[in-house]
C-alpha cells in the first residue's frame, strides 16, 4: 500500500512505518510477556478500556482483562517530539478494511502525549527549517513524508487539526515563518482560517501555497512532484490569498456582498499583532 502511494523504502525506514496486526491483545501479549504492569501500558494511551457498550462484534475473543488493543489491522506512523523520542501513535486502517468508524485513529491524550504540543515530523524537519528559515505546514503523515521524499524537508503536519498555540510557540523555536499547505477542500480551507488567527496573534509571518492540481501534498507528488516544488517556491502572503479568495468568491459592486466581504476580513485583520499591519 505504501509503495502505491508513491514512498520507497528510504521513507519507510526513515519515518519508521510499521503494522499493527489484526486481533485483540497482540500488544498485551507482547508488553506483558516483556514484563511490564498492564496498568502501566494503559496509561500510554495505546489499550482501551472495555465496557460493555464499546465492545465491538468481531470474530476475535477478546481475553478476559479490563482493556483491548487501541490499534487493530492499522498501518502505524510513530509520532515523534523534537528530540526522535516517540511519544504517540497515529493509525491508519489497511487497505480494504472498514473505513466507515475513522480512517485513522491517534493515541489518545496519556502521560507523555500530548496533541496539542507536538508536530508530525518536526525532529526530521527541524535542522532544514532552520536551514530554510520557514516552515512548511501540512494535514496529514502522508503529505510529511511524501514533501520530504521529494526534497521539502521542513515540513511538518498538525495531524488533521488546526494549529494550536502550544505549536506555535513551538516552531517559532526555529523560523518565525510559515507556510500553509492544507487540503483544498472546505474543511482545509477552514483549517487555514484557523491557523492563521493564531499565527496573527502571535506576529508570525504566514503565506499558502496554492497546488495547481492534486488536493494535497502527497498526492500532488505522487503525480507531479516538479510541480508540487514549483507550487511551494510560489506561495503568497496569506492576507493576499484571503482577498484573492473573498473577491472571486462575492461582488464588491453588490451592497450584500461588499458587507459579507468587509465582515470576512476584518474578522481575520482584527487578529493580527501588529498594530501598524492591523491599521
Amino acid at each position: 500500500y505504501l509503495r502505491t502511494r508513491g514512498l520507497n523504502s528510504e521513507s519507510i525506514k526513515d519515518f519508521r512505518l510499521g503494522y499493527a496486526p489484526s486481533g485483540w491483545d497482540n500488544l498485551i501479549k507482547f508488553l506483558t510477556g516483556r514484563g511490564y504492569n498492564i496498568t502501566d501500558i494503559a496509561k500510554t494511551g495505546l489499550l482501551v478500556e472495555k465496557n460493555s457498550a464499546n465492545i465491538p462484534n468481531t470474530k476475535y475473543d477478546i481475553q478476559n482483562t479490563k482493556y483491548y488493543d487501541r490499534f487493530r489491522d492499522r498501518i502505524i506512523f510513530p509520532v515523534m517530539d523534537a528530540m526522535g523520542q516517540v511519544v504517540g501513535f497515529s493509525a491508519r486502517v489497511a487497505p480494504g478494511g472498514d473505513e466507515s468508524q475513522a480512517k485513522y485513529v491517534n493515541t489518545s491524550e496519556a502521560t507523555v502525549y500530548h496533541k496539542s504540543k507536538v508536530l508530525y515530523g518536526l525532529n526530521r524537519a527541524k535542522q532544514s527549517i532552520k536551514n530554510e528559515d520557514s516552515v512548511i505546514i501540512v494535514e496529514g503523515n502522508m503529505d510529511v513524508i511524501a514533501a520530504h521524499q521529494a526534497g521539502i524537508k521542513n515540513t511538518v503536519a498538525v495531524s488533521g487539526t488546526a494549529l494550536t498555540s502550544e505549536q506555535v510557540d513551538i516552531l517559532k523555536r526555529y523560523t518565525n515563518k510559515v507556510k500553509m499547505l492544507f487540503d483544498m477542500d472546505s474543511a482545509g480551507e477552514k483549517a487555514t482560517e484557523r491557523s492563521a488567527e493564531i499565527c496573527f496573534q502571535k506576529d508570525v509571518n504566514v503565506s499558502v501555497i496554492i497546488l495547481s492540481g492534486g488536493k494535497d501534498a502527497a498526492e500532488m507528488v505522487e503525480k507531479d512532484k516538479k510541480n508540487f516544488i514549483e507550487s511551494v517556491d510560489k506561495s503568497i502572503p496569506i492576507m493576499e490569498y484571503f482577498f484573492k479568495q473573498s473577491f472571486e468568491k462575492y461582488n464588491p459592486d453588490k451592497a450584500e456582498d461588499k458587507k459579507t466581504i468587509a465582515g470576512r476580513l476584518l474578522n481575520i485583520i482584527k487578529n493580527f499583532g501588529n498594530d501598524i499591519e492591523k491599521s
